[in-house]
This record gives structure tokens, C-alpha cells and sequence, in this order.
């Protein structure tokens, strides 16, 4: 057993005590987020009258804020990031409290007030999410980036994986306001704490052109910098895995091992509780490959993990099969946050954050659809396989684009 006594996060946390307190915030908006996902799921049940108005709904209300928040990151590099990420956390607070009024009225007015809040939060979350991200260079040095950063990940493996569970006991034994009350006061908490950080910040950035011609910059930044264009890639070929993972182990458990829901408790479990583990032994060793090529592998480690899985026909197969992939993905993650934090220039890490947060949210929307598209026309063992190759794929591109790189290099110092 892993004795966590939190040697790495207390040594963090007492150097970077703002990394500390934006960590702290991460774990109250996270919890937050997840209390309110399950009490939106209800709310909507009691706001439509059949299927296909929910699924409407709750799809369209999803999907505007992701398209809207390719331009979140533009916005970023524009503003102080401290005083923009409390004032979006209060925002939020005092939106969660209106979700209380929905169902009291007419149901077009509930439905409009409904995908205006949503449509709200997301924005905001995205910003907040986009700044927290670029924020972090500002406070931890760079000799402890993949510490920081192992950090961030397996915090949020931990509230990934309790804070569905809460929200269900929340939901479960309270009426569904509470639910909302919770929220409101993580996110309250939340803006509070980041209201006492004191990180220094750079200077707001003074531009004179517009939105759309600082988006083109941030894309150009994409084009020049291969490693961050790879990053991009893996950020559509990981969403579209994610997209289809909730799905397929309620489809496994249910259809191939027939086993009861607890099935997807233990799955879920199992690859959480791995991430959470060499997410934090990344942190305390502060790991990473000296070879940026032989991350390629690990990009195929997670796309064989998850067509692994697709092959399983028992409980103890699927919990292997996750452990390859989270393992895999547990590497990754820090990996991919050092570059983009190091590999793009401070003044235009927003945009580029905002590139790959809407590419990684509108992958998942689409991982989701193909997984419906995939079952009926070719059956479920096809999902895992058809998106785990694309990662696969795209440990191949980084494996051929690093390789000719390094060629060139070597002929330029010959």
C-alpha cells in the first residue's frame, strides 16, 4: 500500500502556497460541478414531458458553450486572470441559485431559463478552467512544473471519483434545492480563496486587434510549434475515447459480462484509483521521459489499453485492461500540460488553452454520438477499437513527426 502521507503535496503546497490555494478552489468548483451535473440530470426529468426533449435540451444547452468558448482563451490573455477567475466563481454561485426557480415555472420560460444559466456556467467554467491552466506557470517554478501539474491530475482523479457519489447521496436524501445550495457555497468558497491569492501576474496584454485576428494567432502558434499541434491531436483522439467510455462500461458490464450496475462502480474505481496512484508517484518523483520521442509509446499504450478492454468478456479482464490505460494516461497528462505551458509564450497561452479545451469538450461530444452510430452499425466491441486506434495514430504522428525533427537536427550541428 502507497503511503500517501502527502510528502510531495505538503512540500508543493508549503513552496507555492497560491498553488496551494488554486488547488484547493479546483476541489470545491470540481465538487461543485458534480453535485450540479446530477441535479441538472433531475431537474431535467421534471422540465420535460418525453426523450426527446430532454435529449434535445440537454444537448443543446451542452454544446453552446463549447462552441462559444474557442474564443474563451483570447479573452484570458486579455485580463487580470486572479480578479477574472473570482469574479466568474461568484457568478456561478449566485447562477446555481436560480436553478431553485425553474421548476415553479411555465415550461418554455423553464426551459429558455435553463439553457441561459447552463449556457452561463459553461462559459464561465471554461474561462476559469482556460486561466487556472496558464496561471500556473506564474506561480510554480519550472523545475516543478510536472510536479504541479502530476498534482493537478490526480486531484482531479479524486473528485472524479467521489464526486459523482455525492451528489447521488445529495440528490438521493435531500430535496433536489440543496443540491443547488451546495454548489452555490463550493463556488462561494471558491471565489474567496482565490480572492486571498497574491501570485504575480504579468502585465494585462495591449493589443489593438480583434478577437478573430487573435484566434488566427493562437492557430498560427499551432502550425509553428509542432509538439503543441500534436498535443491538439491527442487532445481530439483522447476526447473522442472519453466520449465513449461512460457508455461502454455500463454497455460491458450489462451486455458481455452480465453483471449487475456495482460492475461499473468497481470499473470506474479501478481505473481511478490507479490514476490517482502513479499520478502522484509522477509528483513526488517528478517524472518524465528524457526522450520526448518515447511518449509515442505511451500515446499507444493508451489506445491498446482501451481496445484491450474491448475484447474483455469478465470483470477482472476489464479492470486490466484499464490499468494499462490509465496508467498510460496518467503519464501523459503532466506531459502534455509542460508543453504547453513552456512550448507557447505567455502572452498568447490563453488562446491556445481555449484551442485545446474546445477541441477535447467538442471530441467527447462527438465520441459520444459516434459510440450510438458505431453500436448500431457494427456492434459494441467496435467502439473501443475504431477510438482506441485513432490514439494509436496519433502516437504514430508523434513518433514520425519527433523522429524527422530529430534527423534534422542532427544534420544541422553536422
Amino acid at each position: 500500500m502507497i503511503n500517501i502521507k502527502i510528502n510531495t503535496i505538503s512540500s508543493i503546497w508549503r513552496k507555492y502556497p497560491d498553488f496551494k490555494r488554486l488547488q484547493m478552489s479546483s476541489i470545491f468548483t470540481g465538487l461543485g460541478s458534480w453535485i450540479s451535473f446530477i441535479g441538472m440530470l433531475v431537474l431535467l426529468d421534471k422540465i420535460t414531458q418525453n426523450g426527446i426533449q430532454l435529449g434535445l435540451l440537454w444537448s443543446i444547452s451542452g454544446l453552446a458553450p463549447i462552441l462559444f468558448s474557442l474564443f474563451t482563451g483570447v479573452f484570458v490573455d486579455r485580463v487580470n486572470i486572479r480578479k477574472f477567475i473570482v469574479l466568474a466563481d461568484f457568478l456561478n454561485a449566485i447562477l446555481f441559485l436560480v436553478y431553485i426557480f425553474v421548476p415553479q415555472l411555465d415550461m418554455k420560460i423553464s426551459w429558455v431559463l435553463f439553457f441561459v444559466i447552463r449556457f452561463i456556467i459553461g462559459i464561465s467554467n471554461s474561462f476559469s478552467s482556460i486561466a487556472s491552466q496558464k496561471v500556473v506557470k506564474n506561480i510554480v517554478n519550472g523545475e516543478d512544473l510536472v510536479a504541479a501539474n502530476s498534482l493537478s491530475y490526480t486531484i482531479t482523479s479524486v473528485i472524479r471519483l467521489t464526486g459523482a457519489s455525492i451528489g447521488g447521496l445529495v440528490i438521493s436524501f435531500f430535496p433536489l434545492e440543496i443540491a443547488w445550495i451546495i454548489a452555490s457555497f463550493l463556488y462561494l468558497i471558491s471565489a474567496v480563496n482565490i480572492y486571498l491569492c497574491n501570485w504575480k501576474l504579468s502585465e494585462k496584454i495591449k493589443t489593438e486587434k480583434n478577437f478573430k485576428e487573435e484566434f488566427i494567432t493562437g492557430l498560427k502558434v499551432v502550425q509553428q510549434n509542432k509538439l503543441v499541434g500534436i498535443v491538439l491531436i491527442s487532445a481530439f483522439s483522447m476526447g473522442i475515447i472519453i466520449g465513449t467510455f461512460n457508455l461502454m462500461l455500463q454497455q460491458y458490464v450489462t451486455n458481455i459480462y452480465e453483471m449487475q450496475n456495482y460492475g461499473i462502480s468497481i470499473l470506474y474505481c479501478a481505473e481511478g484509483f490507479i490514476a490517482i496512484i502513479v499520478g502522484y508517484k509522477i509528483a513526488q518523483k517528478k517524472f518524465m521521459l528524457s526522450n520526448k520521442i518515447n511518449y509515442s509509446f505511451i500515446y499507444g499504450m493508451i489506445g491498446l489499453g482501451w481496445i484491450l478492454f474491448g475484447f474483455t468478456n469478465g470483470i477482472y479482464q476489464g479492470i486490466l485492461a484499464l490499468i494499462i490505460f490509465s496508467i498510460g494516461a496518467a503519464i501523459l497528462a503532466p506531459f502534455e500540460r509542460y508543453i504547453m505551458q513552456t512550448q507557447v509564450s505567455e502572452n498568447l497561452q490563453g488562446r491556445v488553452f481555449g484551442l485545446w479545451n474546445t477541441v477535447t469538450l467538442a471530441a467527447i461530444q462527438l465520441g459520444a454520438l459516434l459510440t450510438g452510430i458505431i453500436i448500431e452499425g457494427l456492434g459494441i466491441r467496435f467502439v473501443p477499437l475504431i477510438s482506441g486506434t485513432l490514439e494509436i495514430l496519433t502516437g504514430i504522428i508523434f513518433f514520425i513527426i519527433l523522429g524527422v525533427r530529430h534527423t534534422k537536427n542532427s544534420e544541422n550541428l553536422s
